[in-house]
């Protein structure tokens, strides 16, 4: 258990009243926080609790200093703070230091320092694994894989040859990176030709990936994930797509492959990006939930929208006036005051 003074020092952050050698338990909310428990005032509709918390300690803002009954953390970003908070009580089972007796290592694999690696792992040749590298059972790491400081790779999961993984990354249970991408000649017998995927998949620093995604393989260039990008659950990442940082994909949510994805960008849950051609999206979209992306986006904005299939000429008949349905309505609005003149 961390200390009062521990906690603010992890968050760089001031401690106002208070014992700063009080141990703190765990975090809760503050309508329910106990004594010896911290809790955190991030949303306005919460300060009506603030008055009447128990908990030991708040992380707050400056400006709601003077009504807290008890010590308070002062930060100016309370929720990012929480956030940080979280890692201090995450007391969830890790996989032991060192290498489990069934893991099977190549000769060759450059391993770091205070490394875990769990039980059936392999790693192949020429793989380089960072300093504080955590690995869980059952994972397949291939040739020439690059594993930066501090990247957790949870059970199951699987990189393939040449990946590269920055530091401090979070690959969740049965994740596949670097799978063969979805690339096909059509003949003129109507056969499908698999084209050899012959680049990789590069990953930037702090970068997280939901459980049961898959990222594939680029066919001449890798497919690349920028810093900081957030992937929930079970989506899709398409050969040669690049996502920009600090972005954040909801859960099944599919990209074609050659999709590019600017900075900044947040995309909701069951979006399908894909057209005609390779669809690129700009720095600062918002795009909601179940949204189809045909077309590129060139503007930031926030986006949204979807329609019943049909056939193909039907829908695109029915998208297009669709789009024109704003300016048909003001035409009618016009053409009906004119009449009742």
């Amino acid at each position: 258990m961390p200390t009062l003074a521990e906690v603010a020092q992890a968050l760089d952050a001031e401690i106002n009243g208070g014992d700063p050698t009080l141990f703190i338990t765990d975090i809760a909310p503050i309508e329910t926080a106990k004594k010896g428990q911290i809790t955190h005032l991030s949303h306005r509709q919460y300060r009506k609790y603030l008055g009447r918390t128990q908990a030991s300690a708040v992380v707050l803002r400056e400006d709601d200093v003077g009504a807290c009954p008890t010590a308070s953390v002062v930060v100016d970003e309370p929720y990012v703070a929480y956030a940080k908070l979280t890692r201090l009580f995450d007391t969830r089972p890790r996989t032991p230091l060192g290498i489990h007796d069934t893991a099977i290592v190549d000769a060759s694999a450059n391993i770091g320092r205070d490394v875990r690696i769990g039980a059936y792992v392999t790693i192949g040749s020429e793989a380089s694994i960072g300093d504080h590298v955590e690995i869980a059972d059952h994972v397949s790491v291939a040739a020439g894989v690059k594993l930066g400081n501090n990247t957790l790779i949870k059970a199951g999961s699987v990189l393939s040859a040449n990946v590269t993984l920055g530091h401090d990354c979070i690959v969740h249970e049965s994740v596949v990176i670097g799978a063969e991408g979805f690339g096909f000649a059509i003949d003129r017998t109507r056969h499908p030709h698999s084209i050899a995927q012959l680049a990789s998949v590069s990953i930037g620093d702090f970068v997280e990936i939901g459980a049961k995604s898959t990222v594939d393989r680029g066919a001449l260039a890798d497919t690349r994930i920028d810093n900081y990008v957030k992937l929930d659950d079970q989506c899709h990442v398409g050969h040669n797509c690049v996502i920009g940082e600090n972005t954040i994909v909801s859960g099944c949510t599919g990209f074609a492959g050659s999709t590019q994805i600017g900075k900044n960008c947040a995309i909701g849950g069951g979006v399908g990006v894909a057209g005609d051609g390779p669809v690129s999206i700009t720095d600062n979209v918002q795009i909601g939930s179940m949204t189809k992306v045909t077309r590129s986006i060139t503007e930031p904005g926030v986006y949204s929208g979807s329609t019943l299939h049909d056939v193909h000429s039907n829908w695109i008949r029915n998208a297009f006036r669709f789009n024109q349905l704003d300016q048909i309505a003001k035409r009618l609005a016009a053409l009906e005051a004119k009449f009742n003149e």
